[in-house]
């Protein structure tokens, strides 16, 4: 329900106000929710991990990995071909140190490719797009 428009602002807070929210979020779910988390237990507090998240996307609060950024200061490689995306994250995590950005793809050889990605109005897809 809030999350989109949460995710609109993300990259305008500062980061004990992202801290705070995500806590917050992360607090309200454990009481909603007693069956756990996506991550495997002894991932889930485990603080200063390095990973690399292809197809990153947008960060937004419901992202995993954005989630234990902010929370948990993972440091590592997030992975986009879309420009736009990659500096959604730039600026949303613009706090957090030990962070890279790569605009790239992964395929099974190297040199240009198409890339289809879906048109979107109102946030719904609408179709696709070179």
């Amino acid at each position: 329900m809030l999350a989109p428009w949460i995710n609109r602002i993300l990259p305008h807070l500062n980061k004990a106000t992202l801290y705070g929210l995500v806590g917050l979020q992360d607090w309200w779910r454990s009481v909603r929710d007693r069956s756990g988390t996506a991550w495997p237990a002894t991932l889930a507090t485990q603080r200063g991990l390095f990973f690399v998240h292809v197809g990153a996307n947008r960060a937004g609060v419901n992202d995993p990995i954005f989630r234990q950024i902010v929370l948990r200061g993972w440091r590592g490689i997030l992975v986009e071909p879309q420009e736009e995306a990659l500096a959604h994250w730039q600026r949303t995590l613009r706090h957090y140190s030990g962070l890279h950005y790569a605009q790239a793809t992964l395929a099974e050889r190297s040199g240009e490719q198409d890339f289809f990605t879906s048109n979107r109005r109102r946030g719904y897809p609408t179709g696709l797009r070179r």
